[in-house]
């Protein structure tokens, strides 16, 4: 009796874990992003990927998109000054995820390295202020996945980011993502 009853949870699992099951996918995800002085107000970010899975485990290429504007003061000439700075940074990564299939939803983790660029451009007194550069990028994710229909979830996701640049930069995601199986 025992027996049937765990094969009985086993195969509702995977059965309600479509996302898992499909072999090819492309996922889309929009969020907003904070960093030790700013909780979920520090920008935006928008991911595109496209992954492969087999079972538990699967691989992911994703294109990124995170904008934000600071506030900064720099020294120009021994003269102070301040001014804002709107910032884009482009990423391409390389991702694994171990996704754990539950009846109902699915508890994921990963990680992923790649590479990234920003685009710095200054407004009022930094106007003119044009740079970029290029850096490593690596991110660590948890998330949830819901399925929503046969190879179709939904689902929250944290993410930590942290950029390869002479400033250093760190910072969380809180996003949503929707993943199409094929």
């Amino acid at each position: 009796m025992k027996r049937l009853l765990g094969t009985t949870v086993l195969a509702s699992t995977l059965l309600f874990a479509a996302p898992a099951a499909a072999e090819l996918y492309v996922s889309a995800g929009a969020g907003l992003l904070g960093n030790d002085d700013e909780f979920l107000s520090a920008g935006e970010s928008v991911q595109l990927a496209v992954g492969w899975g087999s079972g538990a485990l699967r691989w992911e290429l994703e294109a990124q998109w995170l904008g934000n504007e600071e506030d900064i003061d720099l020294e120009l000439g021994g003269v102070g000054v301040s001014g804002g700075v709107d910032v884009d940074s482009y990423t391409a990564t390389l991702g694994a995820y171990f996704d754990l299939p539950l009846p109902f939803f699915n508890p994921y983790i990963g990680a992923a390295a790649g590479v990234g660029a920003n685009d710095v451009e200054g407004d009022g007194p930094l106007e003119g202020l044009d740079e970029s550069d290029e850096f490593l990028v690596l991110h660590a994710e948890a998330g949830l996945d819901i399925p929503l229909a046969p190879l179709i979830s939904i689902g929250p996701a944290v993410r930590y980011t942290w950029f390869d640049t002479d400033y250093g930069d760190e910072f969380y995601t809180a996003r949503v993502v929707l993943r199409v199986g094929f």
